[in-house]
């Protein structure tokens, strides 16, 4: 059968060691594996600004870096600063690519004594960032929720040092977490031992001028260390507390850790249109149990129906029960030890389901008498352009090959053929005649 398969997550093997210097384009980073920890970057929603200048100013005495963000991240009565992306173009630089700058496609390596890892911000458009004044607290929310080890939040303080309190909060059956110890963060000019990431620039609210150096202003890393009892359950929001005084606290990012090697899954063996085989090599010395999961999309935010975390003990399994499957399934495993460490999640093994005889899912021979009028064409059919989980059976109930040409679902051998797709969210079928190859 020729058909696309839709675009996975690429593995990011050894090669990230490579990308250690700022400034890189990264559009495909899921998750970055140094030192046997994996690093996930996590999708976090509910700030409270706009905090990252770009775009293009319109000209004249329009100030983009006023125009695109909605807060300063430092005294306003002073430099009301804002962070900027490298598509910034203001009054100072309309013509010219930006000194420093937060790349456009979000994604931020960050690296301090051989401790590395991945973040990625949310879009420049709209809320991107967490600001707290004074005695305050934000709730930020993680969607799809993760599981981890360790969560890193990517941080900054300006108008001197802020000390930050965190909690999480997790899915139902785990308990939360209590406040973690206070961690002090410098202030984004001074030098600390949580630098993590410089060579980001800041610009005026108000005169669209650059400030800073390849080594100030820069970002600071917390890390948040579950405990036990909470290591590998389901984070779904990071509660980030400031305390009282002038300084300004701010929140980017976050990412999960997890310190033991992914699992490496093998490809899968397809039985049915709703079930398939799958195993695994666990890379731990001593698993004790994994958790897998299969969805409808490779995000995973749409499981299938009880096949989100699912324990096993097993490294070769039949996932069945897939109900309402259309033609692509998501699976991935991640592994605990018999310390209770877990893994992070093995990269997305897309599964293409068929069924094994269309004709016998739909009733037999009485699949044929829906459609008594067959269309007869010479050689294919125009196909919608947003047709998915096309399949193709002759009369016998057979799965065809076929192929897509300009839009044409053209089939090769004459004969009698029923054609079964999904536009629009509803399933389309129909019987074609070819009567000619």
């Amino acid at each position: 059968m020729t058909q696309a398969l839709p675009a996975m997550a690429p593995k990011l093997g050894s090669f990230v060691k490579a990308l250690l210097s700022f400034g890189l384009t990264m559009t495909l980073i899921q998750t970055m594996v140094m030192a046997q920890t994996a690093y996930t970057p996590l999708r976090l929603s509910g700030f409270n600004h706009d905090g990252i200048a770009n775009g293009v100013t319109p000209g004249g005495t329009v100030r983009q870096a006023g125009l695109s963000t909605t807060t300063t991240l430092d005294n306003p009565s002073f430099s009301s600063s804002v962070l900027y992306g490298k598509d910034f173009r203001g009054a100072v630089n309309s013509s010219t690519a930006p000194p420093f700058g937060l790349p456009t496609d979000g994604f931020l390596i960050a690296n301090q004594n051989n401790f590395t890892d991945v973040y990625r911000t949310a879009p420049f458009e709209g809320p991107n960032i967490a600001v707290l004044t004074g005695a305050d607290s934000i709730d930020l929310i993680v969607a799809p929720s993760q599981p981890a080890n360790k969560v890193n939040l990517l941080v900054f303080s300006s108008e001197g040092a802020s000390v930050l309190r965190a909690r999480l909060f997790f899915d139902g059956g785990a308990t939360d977490s209590s406040y973690f110890a206070p961690i002090t963060i410098a202030d984004w000019f001074l030098a600390a031992n949580t630098n993590v990431l410089n060579r980001i620039g800041r610009v005026s609210r108000n005169t669209d001028q650059f400030s800073g150096t390849a080594t100030n202003p820069h970002l600071d890393r917390a890390v948040l260390n579950l405990a036990p009892a909470q290591q590998g359950a389901y984070i779904n929001r990071i509660r980030v507390a400031k305390n009282a005084g002038t300084s300004y606290l701010m929140v980017l990012a976050a990412s999960v850790a997890n310190v033991l090697d992914a699992p490496t899954v093998g490809n899968p063996n397809v039985l049915s249109f709703s079930a398939f085989n799958i195993n695994w090599l666990p890379n731990v010395p001593n698993p004790t149990n994994y958790y897998y999961e299969v969805a409808r999309d490779s995000l995973f935010t749409d499981y299938f129906p009880g096949k989100k975390n699912v324990r096993t003990t097993s490294a070769n399994l039949n996932i069945s029960n897939l109900t309402n499957s259309g033609t692509f399934a998501y699976f991935r495993v991640r592994t605990e030890d018999a310390n209770g460490d877990f893994s992070a999640f093995s990269d997305a093994k897309v599964v293409q389901l068929r069924p094994t005889s269309l004709a016998g899912r739909m009733g037999g021979s009485s699949l044929l008498q829906l459609f008594p009028n067959p269309a007869k064409v010479h050689d294919g059919i125009q196909i919608p352009t947003d047709a998915t989980d096309l399949t193709v059976v002759n009369n016998l109930g057979q799965l065809v090959q076929f192929a897509i040409i300009e839009g044409q679902l053209v089939i090769n051998t004459p004969g009698l053929y029923l054609v079964r797709l999904r536009s629009q969210g509803i399933w389309h079928q129909g019987r074609i005649l070819i009567d000619k190859p």
